[in-house]
């Protein structure tokens, strides 16, 4: 057998997911360096709405298997950027809030973040970006 040649033209699918890594690369690694991890980010952006989560919304709101969300949330208690209490709907579940901690540390994160999609927008690339997203927004 000899070696497998990729399509000249790459899937939809290939195509959204290859511009996802390459978006999420660079972020992960500015994340990275304070300390903080794309998943912990999304948990923090997830609880800065006030009203706090159960770890089942969480897990299907952010797409994130419960054992890593478990995880991710367990290390973000650690470091007091989240804390856990017992939900006000059902005294048997457990919410998840956004610290005071968390709120600054989700500020300083924020602004990484925004830093990276800017300099995305900045890309010669970002016009076939934006032009996917425009088709994808038009599918039905």
């Amino acid at each position: 057998m000899g070696p497998r040649t990729l399509p000249a033209t790459p899937s939809l699918v290939e195509t959204l997911v290859l511009a996802q890594r390459r978006a999420v690369r660079g972020l992960a690694a500015r994340l990275a360096d304070d300390g903080c991890t794309l998943d912990q980010w999304r948990v923090l952006r997830a609880l800065d709405d006030d009203e706090g989560h159960v770890m089942g919304e969480l897990a299907d709101s952010l797409q994130i298997a419960q054992p890593t969300l478990t995880r991710v949330v367990d290390g973000l208690v650690d470091s007091a950027w989240v804390y856990r209490r017992p939900s006000l709907e059902d005294r048997r579940r457990v919410a998840v809030h956004l610290s005071r901690q968390g709120r600054v540390r989700l500020g300083r994160l924020d602004a990484i973040v925004r830093a990276h999609e800017d300099a995305l927008r900045a890309s010669p690339d970002w016009a076939d970006v934006q032009s996917l997203i425009s088709g994808l927004s038009r599918t039905p």
